[in-house]
């Protein structure tokens, strides 16, 4: 079996790839700079997920017999939901500068950008043999992490991310 982080993957592949992904245009009031005018490309979205997926499962030698699973994000997760209630906790938990040294995206269309990544997924599972996995409130990691514990007695598992969390498996 072979699982995919859809959800890490995306975001590196996204900053990546983000002058493909956004239409950009020279700032009205600074032009040595481009704003981001709303648009997203969803084709090219739609694309880039279905080669790094392709491109995994070819690695590993994806295949009827050897599933590949690629595992999402939900909208919202469970830890959106903690951190809204126990806020201040979670800066202590993580540390004062958790992803403090990431650049703000909010004038990014999140929700526009959303919209496509889920089209591309559905694409993904329709016109691919490999399945995709989203489950209400719970994180790709969360899925995959279960998923390789109970898998892995009957066959080899594949875990495909750069998530450093998922030394933990080992």
């Amino acid at each position: 079996m072979i699982l995919i982080d859809v959800s890490h993957m995306f975001f590196r592949q996204f900053f990546m790839n983000l002058g493909n992904i956004l239409e950009f245009e020279q700032d009205p009031d600074d032009p040595s700079k481009k704003v981001c005018t709303g648009e997203v490309n969803e084709g090219f979205l739609t694309h880039l997920i279905y080669n790094n997926v392709l491109s995994f499962s070819n690695k590993f030698g994806g295949s009827k017999q050897n599933r590949v699973v690629a595992c999402c994000d939900s909208k919202p997760s469970w830890r959106h939901h903690w951190y809204v209630e126990n806020c201040k906790n979670f800066l202590e938990y993580k540390g004062e500068t958790y992803k403090g040294d990431r650049t703000k995206s909010d004038d990014y269309p999140w929700p526009k950008i959303w919209d496509a990544l889920d089209d591309g997924l559905d694409a993904l599972e329709q016109l691919s043999d490999f399945t995709v996995l989203r489950v209400d409130l719970a994180e790709a990691d969360d899925l995959i992490a279960v998923l390789a514990k109970e898998y892995r007695k009957t066959e080899d598992v594949y875990v495909c991310s750069s998530d450093k969390d998922f030394r933990q498996l080992q």
